[in-house]
């Protein structure tokens, strides 16, 4: 009977085995687990962020549209309704800031530029 006793211990010794690996094999599979996850949810997340950016670009190209078509009395009258201001007003702003621009050009255009003296080759 000395067979028994050896294959008795081989299936025991094997139990022992599958025993004392299934901690390291449930965390394993519970970590490859989590990882799988968190790469969908990236995944996701920048699918999401490159369907906004389409959908903001959509609405934006729609205004800019809407803006190219407008009857150019309907433009003054919703100028006048948004700022409170006359069209000649608003216009009178911009070429006051034109006019900045073009002074803060000409200053830049005549002063000579900052050197400094080269050192003396002794």
């Amino acid at each position: 009977m000395p067979v028994n006793e050896q294959i008795t211990d081989s299936v025991t010794q094997v139990d022992t085995k599958v025993l004392g690996e299934m901690p390291a094999q449930s965390m394993g599979m519970l970590v490859q687990g989590m990882v799988a996850d968190q790469l969908r949810a990236n995944q996701n997340a920048t699918v999401q962020q490159q369907q906004g950016w389409a959908l903001s670009q959509a609405g934006l190209v729609m205004g800019i549209n809407k803006l190219l078509n407008l009857d150019p009395a309907e433009a003054i009258s919703m100028l006048k309704t948004m700022t409170g201001n006359d069209l000649g007003q608003q216009l009178a702003g911009v070429i006051a800031g034109l006019g900045a621009g073009q002074e803060a050009t000409k200053s830049a255009q005549t002063t000579p530029p900052v050197t400094t003296p080269e050192p003396e080759n002794q």
